[in-house]
């Protein structure tokens, strides 16, 4: 029986939009299928995805179950490395096109359980939903990118404070005296979110920590810098020198250095300490100070209170905006699960599962 349970986000609301990491979910080599779901809201993709999961963990497969960010009680997608197979919403944010139709992907068409007849009889209500939820996610994302520029802004002010000579000697000795190289292979980089700006706030997921590493190393950094300098080197070195990682990226800067890293074949984590993310027990814990010119932070600490405030208030407005989200959301769902049918989902459902395992 498995520790912990896998989870992360491979979508995010970011200041530059929803950033979608979808690219992980299979390769397009190497024997993979990937199921990609259509259908609109309400058609039951989440509850297909949830319960072709439980019917691989019941055949004795481990599943990761990637939670959707603007509803962390959905699913945007489910993988399994051993069946090296995953089944993916393909509907807007993270549209799926196949590049390789039929080979490797193929079309779930949950379309075909839904009145279209009955809907459209609800097209004026059903376009009025859609449009104010779009706004939402809009204001959202205007409010996470204010929050992104107060987080960037620290992270300049403290620029010149940073010992970065000092923590790439550190990065270098730890992977030194770790254990053992695999040297003339690249290691393999899985980019994920562990966590992500969610109507229930901020979502992180300590239990996926938990299952690839024993040893947990918190980082104790409040503006993020030296930690993502360590992260970032942590990441390079292991790469270069044959071992897998699992990198963990920002939400609030999507596209640049990671905040977090677990290198399985160690069974260690680097974690960047947030008051967002809750305790997660670390095994030990580095000090940022440790990294840096105490003196030329200390100048700016008034500056850098107030940016670590102000982009908590963009934070949490950003989250109201995606409850009001969901709630327009849910209300939209409710027309096309009155638009359903069950027992054809159902039986799109089994179908699916006899395809992963060959038995149709």
């Amino acid at each position: 029986m498995k520790k912990y349970d896998i989870n992360y986000f491979l979508g995010a609301n970011s200041p530059k939009g929803f950033v979608s990491f979808f690219d992980e979910l299979y390769l397009t080599d190497g024997d993979w299928r990937c199921f990609v779901l259509k259908g609109g809201p309400g058609t039951g993709k989440s509850t297909l995805m949830k319960g072709v999961a439980k019917e691989i963990e019941r055949r004795g497969y481990e599943v990761e179950l990637i939670p959707c960010s603007s509803d962390p009680d959905s699913l945007d997608a489910v993988k399994c490395e051993e069946l090296k197979v995953s089944i993916a919403d393909g509907t807007s944010p993270h549209v799926i096109e196949p590049l390789f139709p039929g080979a490797v992907e193929s079309i779930v068409n949950l379309g075909e359980a839904r009145n279209d007849e009955k809907l459209h009889g609800e097209s004026d209500r059903i376009i009025s939903l859609t449009r104010a939820n779009s706004a939402c996610h809009a204001r959202c994302i205007r409010f996470l990118k204010a929050a992104g520029l107060l987080v960037s802004d620290s992270r300049r002010l403290c620029e010149s404070a940073v010992l970065e000579e000092k923590a790439s000697l550190y990065v270098k000795r730890f992977i030194k005296r770790s254990g053992r190289l695999s040297a003339g292979r690249q290691g393999r980089e899985k980019k994920v979110f562990l966590s992500a700006v969610t109507p229930k706030g901020i979502v992180f997921f300590r239990n996926t920590v938990r299952r690839f590493a024993d040893q947990i190393i918190e980082i104790e950094d409040p503006v993020g810098l030296v930690s993502s300098i360590i992260v970032e080197n942590l990441r390079i070195t292991a790469l270069k020198n044959g071992l897998d990682v699992i990198t963990g990226y920002c939400p609030l800067d999507p596209t640049g250095r990671p905040e977090h890293i677990i290198i399985p074949e160690y069974s260690v984590a680097f974690i960047r300490k947030h008051a967002y993310y809750g305790d997660i027990k670390p095994t030990r814990t580095i000090h940022a100070k440790r990294f840096t010119d105490i003196e030329a932070a200390g100048r700016q600490k008034q500056k850098l209170n107030f940016n670590r405030k102000a982009a908590d208030e963009m934070i949490n407005e950003a989250v109201l905006s995606l409850k009001k989200a969901k709630e327009i959301h849910d209300e939209l769902e409710e027309i096309y699960i009155s638009a359903m049918d069950f027992d054809k989902l159902d039986e799109i459902r089994r179908q699916t599962v006899s395809r992963i395992f060959g038995e149709s």
